[in-house]
């Protein structure tokens, strides 16, 4: 199946690793273990073990699909399985859903900001300077976003050995009791785990950018398999930091273990955490943005530039309501389960009604 993308736009297989981890890890990493915590005591990290697997096993059906689709494109995949109708319908809420996960991020990051840094800046201002940001990012194609992600993995990944410099305070005792949870609960639990890992459901648009797009598997499942390695270390760490009560009430715990760092040079070492974490926290939301505004410009036959202005100020309007507000819990909740439908749902149903079109058609033949 031949791609629709000209090589000169396309991306390295390797490359796949960097855009899954990039837009895994991101806001979800400062606070996941909290929810865990609240549901699973000690036992969470069974739950980010089951989670980071059924990423995998994802990951593996999206391969799938594309290997049989008779298109690389994703939104003409769903008319085609579908029906027009249907599969344009199915186009909107994905469209929505993958806006919906930038504009989560971005009110997430100005909470933090607003937090622990500077109390009273404008926020409307602010969204609307990294939006600028990102849509000049934009402007470069693919690969302008793609290089950011390679940039804001490799520019930050140092900040995993100031765990190292926290379990010199750990505790053993914290981590136990383990396995005081039934199966049952821990499956229940999953949910707040597989929190952290999404963003890698881009890949369905993405795809047809990859060159030799199927041997470019093994790079994203590497890059999913890293961020469960990375969430199973920050949540072991945490516990062992932590009494079980203390993570249960920390809003924040991952930058609460930053701000114990003390440097003869820099006194608020979680200040400098927070600054750089916006590298991680620009593909949060360029890529989704990117996926959504491709997937406008299919179905409406605009320019990607036209929907991604059209995306970016209903965004900034949308989180110039949210900021402060406590419905946006309401809206952030709605953007989890939309995930797991769309996510998860949606596809096994996809490749099911996929795989059985394809042999009702051979059959015909």
């Amino acid at each position: 199946m031949a791609s629709s993308v000209k090589e000169k736009f396309q991306i390295s297989p390797f490359l796949v690793f960097f855009l899954i981890n990039a837009n895994q890890v991101g806001i979800g990493i400062l606070n996941f273990q909290t929810n865990l915590a609240r549901s699973l005591n000690n036992d969470g990290w069974m739950a980010i073990l089951i989670a980071g697997l059924s990423v995998n096993v994802m990951i593996f059906l999206i391969y799938f699909m594309f290997r049989h689709a008779p298109s690389a494109e994703f939104s003409e995949i769903t008319q085609y399985v579908f029906g027009k109708w249907i599969g344009q319908l199915l186009n909107i809420l994905y469209i929505l859903y993958f806006a919906s996960l930038s504009l989560t991020v971005l009110v997430h990051y100005m909470d933090v900001i607003h937090v622990w840094l500077f109390k009273e800046i404008p926020g409307l201002l602010f969204g609307a300077v990294l939006l600028l940001l990102i849509y000049y990012i934009h402007t470069g194609g693919f690969r302008t976003i793609t290089g950011w992600a390679f940039f804001s993995i490799v520019l930050t990944y140092w900040s995993i050995f100031i765990c190292f410099y926290v379990m010199k305070y750990s505790k053993l005792r914290y981590m136990f009791p383990m396995f005081d949870h039934t199966f049952l609960e821990v499956i229940a639990g999953v949910k707040d785990a597989s929190l952290t890992m999404f963003g890698f459901e881009t890949l369905l648009v993405y795809y047809p950018f990859i060159k030799k797009a199927q041997s470019s598997q093994k790079y994203a499942h590497m890059g999913a398999l890293f961020t469960t390695c990375l969430n199973l270390f920050v949540f072991l760490v945490s516990i062992s930091y932590y009494s079980s009560a203390q993570l249960k009430l920390t809003k924040w715990p991952t930058l609460t273990l930053t701000s114990i760092v003390k440097l003869p040079f820099i006194q608020r070492f979680e200040f400098l955490e927070i600054s750089l974490w916006l590298l991680l926290i620009v593909p949060n939301i360029a890529i989704p943005l990117w996926a959504a505004s491709r997937m406008a410009k299919q179905m409406f036959s605009v320019s990607q530039s036209t929907t991604l202005i059209t995306l970016s100020l209903l965004i900034l309007g949308m989180f110039s309501f949210f900021i402060g507000a406590t419905s946006f819990e309401a809206f952030n909740k709605w953007v989890e389960y939309s995930g797991y439908i769309l996510v998860y749902g949606l596809i096994i149903c996809l490749i099911i009604i996929l795989m059985l079109k394809k042999k009702l058609v051979k059959k015909r033949a």
